[in-house]
C-alpha cells in the first residue's frame, strides 16, 4: 500500500515566509482492469523552509489515528495545509485537486478513495484458475504439480502398481500362504452349529411349580395372580355377579319391559313378509292362499267336459289317456288327437271363434 511520506511537523509552526510557490499537483495512477477502490488525485503539499522535505501523496492513506489537528500515518506527521498558514480545497473526487478531507469517528483503519470518502479497505483478487497455462495472467498458479488420473477420478481402477487382493482362506493353516489368517480364534463347536445342545456349563432349567408357596426356592412363581373359583372350574355358577336372565315374551307388546321381543315380525296378510297366520282346527286340511288366507283343497272336482259347435265346454279333471296316446295332444273337444288332426281341430275351433267375434261386433 502507498503511503504519505511528510517530515514530522509539530502543532502551532510558523508558516513558511514569503510568497507560496506555485502548487505541485501531483499525477494520479492509471486505472487497471483489476477491480479496487480508484485513489484520487493526491492532494499537493508545497515545499518550502518550514517543510523543506514535503512530498508527494500517493495513492491511498491509512489513517492510524483520529487527533482533529495531527493524523499519524504510517511514516511522518500529517497535519494538512493549514498548519503551513495555506487555506487550500478539500479534495472532492477524480478531477480535482486538494487537501485531504478530515477523517471522522470510525474512520480509523479506513482509505481514501477517488470519491473523496474515507472507506473500508477492500481488496479483490482474482482467483486462481487450475486450466490457466499462461504464467503471465495474475490467475496462473506457479508450481502446480502434475497430478496421476487417480487424483481427479478417485477410481481404484486409475491406481498404478495395484496390488494382489487374495480372500483369506479360514482352513490354510501354512503361514507363509498369503491366504493364511493370522490370530484366528478357536471356536467353539456351538459357533458353526448354533445348537443349544453343543453349549457348555448349560443351566439346569426347573419347571415352574403354581403351588410353590417358598419365594426361596428356583420353581417360585413370582407375583403369581389370585385366580378366581371360575379360572380353574370354567363353570358359569362360579362367577361373581352373574347377570338376571329375563325370558323374552312373545305376547310383550312394552318396548320398555326386559322380556320385550324387538323387531318381532308380523303375521302375514298377502304382502309383506310375516308369520304364518294361525289356522284353526277346522283348517287342517287347507291350504295358504297368497293373500294370507286358508283355502280348503278341492279333492272332488267334475271330469273335463269338451265344447261343441254349440256348447260351451266345462273345467274339471282331465280325461286318462290311453296307452299310444303318448304323442297326442288334448283336444277342445275333450278328446286326445293326433299330430295330422290338429290342423282339422284347430280349424274348427277357429271357425266358432270367429263366429263369436262376429257376433260380438254385431252386438256392439
Amino acid at each position: 500500500m502507498s503511503k504519505i511520506k511528510v517530515s514530522s511537523v509539530t502543532k502551532g509552526q510558523p508558516p513558511c515566509p514569503g510568497p507560496a510557490p506555485k502548487p505541485i499537483p501531483m499525477p494520479r495512477p492509471a486505472p487497471t482492469d483489476a477491480p479496487r477502490p480508484f485513489p484520487p488525485p493526491p492532494p499537493f503539499f508545497m515545499p518550502g523552509p518550514c517543510c523543506p522535505s514535503a512530498t508527494q501523496v500517493v495513492d491511498n492513506i491509512t489513517v492510524q489515528s483520529l487527533d482533529p489537528e495531527k493524523i499519524e500515518v504510517v511514516e511522518g506527521t500529517y497535519l494538512g495545509m493549514k498548519a503551513f498558514g495555506i487555506d487550500a480545497k478539500t479534495f472532492e473526487g477524480i478531477g480535482t485537486t486538494g487537501m485531504v478531507p478530515m477523517p471522522k469517528e470510525g474512520d480509523k483503519g479506513k482509505v481514501l478513495t477517488s470519491n473523496g470518502e474515507w472507506s473500508e479497505f477492500v481488496v479483490e483478487l482474482p482467483q486462481s484458475d487450475w486450466k490457466q497455462e499462461d504464467s503471465e495472467q495474475p490467475d496462473y498458479i506457479k508450481n502446480k504439480p502434475e497430478l496421476a488420473k487417480v487424483a481427479t477420478t478417485g477410481s481404484y481402477n486409475d491406481l498404478k502398481d495395484k496390488p494382489t487382493i487374495v480372500q483369506s482362506d479360514w482352513e490354510q493353516n501354512d503361514r507363509t500362504k498369503e491366504d493364511y489368517i493370522k490370530n484366528k480364534p478357536e471356536l467353539a463347536t456351538v459357533a458353526t452349529t448354533g445348537s443349544y445342545n453343543d453349549l457348555t456349563d448349560k443351566p439346569e432349567i426347573l419347571q415352574s411349580d403354581w403351588e410353590q408357596n417358598d419365594s426361596t426356592k428356583e420353581d417360585f412363581i413370582k407375583n403369581k395372580p389370585e385366580l378366581a373359583a371360575v379360572a380353574t372350574t370354567g363353570s358359569y355358577n362360579d362367577l361373581t355377579d352373574k347377570p338376571t336372565i329375563v325370558q323374552s315374551d312373545w305376547a310383550q307388546d312394552d318396548d320398555t319391559q326386559e322380556d320385550f321381543i324387538k323387531n318381532k315380525p308380523g303375521v302375514y296378510a298377502g304382502s309383506d313378509a310375516g308369520l304364518v297366520p294361525p289356522g284353526t282346527v277346522a283348517d287342517h286340511e287347507k291350504f295358504l292362499r297368497g293373500d294370507g288366507s286358508w283355502e280348503t283343497v278341492i279333492t272332488d272336482m267334475p271330469d273335463f267336459i269338451g265344447a261343441t259347435e254349440a256348447e260351451d265346454g266345462v273345467r274339471g279333471v282331465v280325461p286318462a289317456p290311453q296307452a299310444g296316446d303318448q304323442n297326442k295332444f288334448l283336444c277342445g273337444n275333450g278328446s286326445w288327437a293326433d299330430v295330422e288332426n290338429t290342423r282339422e281341430c284347430t280349424v274348427n275351433e277357429m271357425n266358432g271363434w270367429l263366429d263369436e267375434v262376429d257376433q260380438e261386433a254385431n252386438n256392439g
